[in-house]
């Protein structure tokens, strides 16, 4: 299991990783927020697009999909870890923080520390993916201030 923690810290490491959040069920009733930290892949897509019925399909300019590839789903309230490769879960850990009772003290059992890594490398990168998108943001509605402005 190393060697695939390995390879996944090295993907990581070599690509952008990209965050998002989505809801999952825990049950018919309850649902939790799930951090889903992911490594896309550019694709190119056909598109087919029929014309009429009596005619065949023609082939339109191709659309760029994101494709993950890589998708590590982390939940903090359930502690549960999931790493996805091509949409096929490899690693599946429930119990990512485990409690332990003993007579006298409480103790957590600390995590993996290549699964620690692979947390850390997720949430320093989408964090400044996130802060880079923000720059551009805040420059793109600086230019749009100016324009207004001008406009006036």
């Amino acid at each position: 299991m190393e060697r695939i923690f390995k390879q996944v810290i090295e993907i990581l490491n070599q690509n952008q990783v990209y965050h998002s959040v989505n809801q999952e069920d825990i049950s018919k009733t309850d649902f939790c927020m799930v951090d889903v930290y992911s490594v896309n892949a550019i694709v190119k897509q056909p598109l087919a697009k029929t014309i009429s019925k009596k005619r065949s399909k023609k082939i339109a300019e191709p659309q760029i999909v994101f494709v993950p590839i890589l998708q590590i789903r982390h939940n903090p309230i359930m502690c549960n870890l999931k790493i996805f490769l091509d949409n096929e879960c490899i690693y599946n850990n429930n119990n990512f923080q485990v409690e332990t009772i003993g007579y006298n003290n409480n103790r957590v059992q600390s995590p993996e520390p290549s699964l620690k890594k692979i947390l850390d490398i997720c949430k320093t990168k989408s964090t400044k993916a996130h802060l880079q998108n923000l720059r551009m943001a805040k420059e793109l509605l600086k230019e749009q201030r100016r324009f207004l402005a001008n406009v006036r």
